[in-house]
């Protein structure tokens, strides 16, 4: 009958997919262990980096930056974020935390432009003190 001749067509088809899923799952699995191995080199070259970095330097360079941000030298305060990057430091500002790739993790001196007086250094330039608002916030008006 008609229904034999197709059970061996629809096995062979179905073993080649088989066959082929197999194939692609495996060339997936070595892409990914590829991407781990190549991450795990990146992180190693990092904690390295951090490891070389003492906590007394990790501390000279975090208050070298926040002394800059304070006196409102933001391209010194960014010169010093980028040293610690290229050292495995992170800084997230919104947290107010910095963390080594080592592991080692710290606070941050928090910023803000009305408290560290923004219309008081505009005012040291010559330009008029900008208002505070009712929230506290220095803004310009017209």
């Amino acid at each position: 009958g008609t229904g034999t001749p197709t059970v061996p067509l629809f096995d062979s088809l179905n073993a080649a997919a088989a066959h082929d899923r197999r194939e692609w799952q495996g060339a997936e699995a070595r892409l990914a262990m590829r991407r781990v191995a190549r991450q795990g080199e990146e992180a190693s070259a990092l904690v390295e980096c951090a490891a070389g970095l003492t906590t007394s330097e990790l501390r000279a360079i975090l208050r070298r930056r926040a002394e800059a941000r304070a006196a409102l030298d933001f391209d010194a305060a960014d010169a010093a974020r980028l040293e610690l990057a290229a050292r495995g430091v992170h800084i997230n500002d919104k947290l107010n935390r910095w963390e080594a790739a080592d592991g080692r993790s710290g606070l941050v001196t928090p910023f803000a432009l009305h408290s560290r007086g923004w219309g008081a250094a505009r005012a040291q330039e010559g330009a008029r003190p900008a208002p505070m608002c009712s929230d506290g916030i220095a803004r310009r008006m017209g």
